[in-house]
């Protein structure tokens, strides 16, 4: 550790070179081995068991042990009135001796008789680690801060003010250093000694040691960099080392604690220092005298031979203790501190030997990777751990069909796969998110392998949902799978797009999936004259169910939604209702002239259904002649029609009646025979001459008609014997052809036709 002042050297190498190779020693227990200079006995240690740290500083030597007192030797060796306990580290410089306990707080005696007394502030507590030199002591506090006592004449004492962050301090000859978080050093102390002042640009470093003007520091990266008065010229590190976890400094050596539990040596050999004894592993601690050198084991340790397994799996363990087991053997305790980690709580060494071998096994788990530490107590004291990695098992899930229809003939398989072979049976629960997919409450894995193909039954969805799928091991989940679950959709059809009151039609609920079971769908008319069951039922395997829809008497025109419900998801279709055919009147002219034409029309009770209605029309008598039917067109309450009447040669009558279905009505019309109405010519004429007359008649003629003419003499003119009045009109004209006469004569012409006869008189003059 630290010292005041250089230890006293003998000059004689021979002598020195004897020295060292008499006393490098073994504790009783094999837990210290000490070389180097011995001339104080401070290689001589007194039998004991249960060493957590030993301690050195220039003539003596410090333990602790695991029950927090201490044991020293050396010349001389002044412990503190017992029973000191509670310590948990011990700091030796020159003649001075600090502890730290338990409970925070340090204290300080000397160990040599007559030196001055610099004993720690009373008030000091937080305390988590502390150093001392011959002059004064340093001590870090829990909060990153430092605090210093001791001999301040050359102002060594007082810490800059901004000082932060420190994770630990160390004391030389007139010089403080801290080691911060960051991996750089402050250092600080009287300007006089520059020996200690760390190289430039120095980081990383995770420990520092320093004994009297030679300081060195351990980087993060398992080198070490050495500093200062190097009075013998080889204090720097052998070539290539590294792997170093901890370091210590002589007077004029260095030793270097490596991963492995090995011990690098390198400096002034002068009084042995170099001489380390063969045969002595698994060192955990190394300490410096000032020409001489301790490295502390633990009394057990443990291996594994598998320092990486599976969960579920297994390894082999050995603790080995520092010296062989006594004649009736001897047990001790195993710990792990993972609980998904099982070691024996005790393991028995046999007699005379140094080791045995004990089971560890691992509970199956998933997730993340755990980390067991095990380790090995013995006399009390818990030796370093050993680290087990545990790779945590892992498992997905997947599907044959990322979606489909619920309740429909798909056959979703879901696959549950491991990340690796299990040596064990693996249980799995599952779960689903909606009930309308269901999977078995759990599954199990056999030993050996890797997945397991698992059915998934499901049911029809009033809706479009996702699913999540959920593995679990013993309530935790370990995988998730998602499926989207589609409604069961389909329609209504109908043999027809309209239905009569009074009259069925045919339909049919079609789905779009086939049915897996047989299915009820329920049905529902949004008109009450519409009747539909209230439900149909798709047989398993089939897509489509029929039924009937009836509508009533009453029913109207409308358009009727029909409406199905498949696991509550809807589908419609529809019909339209046609009402009953009704005839209201039938509305017919009061008289029609013979030969002519009419309109006449029907009224129904109700609008017209799409395509119309045909009315049937008939007529009492030949004199009116009708169409066999009419159609009222879709949406129409009524049509018209055109009546005929014959020539009738005298008046009659006529009854029009209208029919549909069960229902008819008439109306009666007056047909008049067709009457010459006037006769028009010129009053007289010249004989020899013509002149035109015109026959005009009651109405104008559906077809051509003939009227007659006469004349009272044929030797006065020429007159056509009749007329011909073409369809459409009501008149006609002709020619009247006079002969000369010596005097004037009179001409009668008469026109004629059915009862009606009207004449007029043409004079002819000479």
């Amino acid at each position: 550790m630290l010292s005041a002042s250089p230890a006293p050297k003998i000059r004689s190498l021979a002598f020195a070179i004897a020295l060292a190779t008499l006393f490098p020693t073994l504790a009783s227990a094999q837990q210290l081995l000490g070389w180097g200079y011995n001339a104080a006995g401070q290689l001589e240690y007194p039998p004991a068991k249960g060493l957590v740290q030993v301690a050195a500083g220039d003539t003596n030597t410090f333990a602790l042990k695991s029950d927090g007192s201490l044991i020293g030797w050396g010349a001389p060796a002044l412990l503190p009135p017992p029973p000191l306990t509670g310590v948990v580290q011990i700091a030796v410089g020159g003649p001075n001796v600090c502890v730290l306990k338990s409970d925070g707080t340090v204290s300080g005696w000397i160990s040599a008789e007559g030196s001055p007394v610099l004993l720690p502030p009373a008030t000091l507590r937080d305390v988590v680690q502390i150093d001392c030199s011959g002059s004064h002591g340093a001590a870090l506090k829990r909060d990153g801060t430092v605090a210093v006592w001791g001999d301040n004449r050359l102002g060594k004492l007082t810490p800059p003010s901004d000082l932060r962050n420190v994770v630990q301090v160390a004391c030389g000859p007139g010089k403080t250093l801290a080691l911060k978080s960051d991996g750089t050093i402050v250092i600080w102390g009287p300007s006089i000694n520059t020996d200690l002042i760390p190289p430039e640009g120095l980081g990383n470093v995770t420990q520092i040691a320093v004994f009297n003007n030679n300081a060195a520091a351990l980087k993060s990266d398992g080198t070490v960099v050495v500093w200062g008065s190097d009075l013998d010229g080889d204090m720097a590190p052998p070539a290539g080392l590294s792997g170093v976890v901890q370091i210590d400094v002589g007077e004029n050596h260095i030793v270097a604690l490596k991963s492995d539990g090995s011990i690098v040596n390198w400096g002034s050999n002068y009084f042995g220092q170099q001489n380390m004894p063969a045969g002595f592993d698994h060192a955990t601690q190394v300490a410096c005298g000032a020409e001489w050198t301790f490295a502390y084991r633990p009394p057990a340790w443990v291996a594994i031979d598998h320092l990486s397994i599976y969960a579920g799996g297994s390894a082999t363990g050995t603790v080995t203790l520092s010296e062989p087991a006594g004649t009736d053997g001897e047990t001790v305790a195993i710990s792990a501190s993972e609980g998904a980690v099982v070691v024996p709580t005790t393991v028995r060494v046999p007699a005379g030997a140094r080791s045995a071998t004990f089971p560890i096994r691992s509970s199956l788990f998933f997730g993340a990777d755990r980390i067991a530490q095990i380790s090995v107590q013995r006399d009390g004291v818990s030796t370093p751990s050993v680290r087990l990695m545990m790779k945590g098992q892992t498992a997905s899930l997947s599907t044959n069909v990322s979606s489909f229809v619920g309740g429909s003939t798909s056959n979703p398989i879901l696959t549950l796969s491991l990340g690796w072979l299990s040596s064990t049976d693996t249980r799995l629960s599952l779960a689903s998110s909606d009930p309308s997919v269901a999977l078995p409450a759990s599954v199990t894995i056999p030993a050996g392998q890797s997945s397991l193909r698992v059915p998934v039954s499901h049911v029809p969805v009033p809706t479009d949902r996702s699913v999540s799928l959920d593995a679990a091991y013993k309530g935790e989940r370990v995988a998730s799978a998602s499926v989207s679950v589609r409604a069961m959709t389909g329609r209504i059809e109908m043999a027809s797009s309209r239905v009569d009151a009074g009259s069925s039609v045919a339909g049919k609920v079609r789905l779009d999936s086939v049915a897996r079971s047989s299915m009820v769908v329920s049905l529902r008319s949004d008109y009450g004259s519409l009747v539909v069951p209230a439900s149909v039922t798709v047989p398993a395997g089939a897509r489509e169910a029929s039924f009937v829809a009836t509508a009533k008497e009453t029913a109207g025109n409308r358009t009727v939604t029909l409406t199905g419900s498949v696991g509550g998801s809807p589908i419609l279709g529809a019909v339209r209702t046609v009402a009953k055919a009704e005839v209201a009147a039938v509305e017919m002219s009061t008289f029609l002239v013979g030969c002519s034409r009419t309109a006449g029309r029907v009224r129904i009770k109700a609008a017209s259904p799409e395509g119309g209605i045909l009315v049937n029309l008939a007529s009492s008598d030949p004199s009116v002649k009708v169409p066999s039917k009419v159609l009222v067109p879709a949406g129409s309450y009524s049509a018209e029609f055109e009546a005929t009447s014959a020539d009738v040669p005298s008046l009659a009558t006529a009854i029009v009646t209208a029919s549909v279905g069960n229902t008819a009505t008439s109306d009666s019309i007056e047909v008049r025979p067709l009457a010459v109405s006037s006769l028009t010519m010129p009053s007289s004429t010249k004989g020899g001459t013509a002149v035109t007359a015109t026959v005009t008649l009651t109405a104008n003629v559906s077809v051509s008609r003939t009227v007659t003419l006469t004349v009272n003499d044929k030797s006065l003119a020429t007159v056509p014997t009749s007329v011909l009045v073409p369809a459409g009109a009501r008149s006609v004209s002709f020619s009247i052809v006079t002969k000369s006469t010596s005097s004037q004569k009179s001409l009668t012409i008469s026109a004629k036709k059915n009862e009606s006869n009207v004449v007029k008189t043409l004079k002819i003059n000479p």
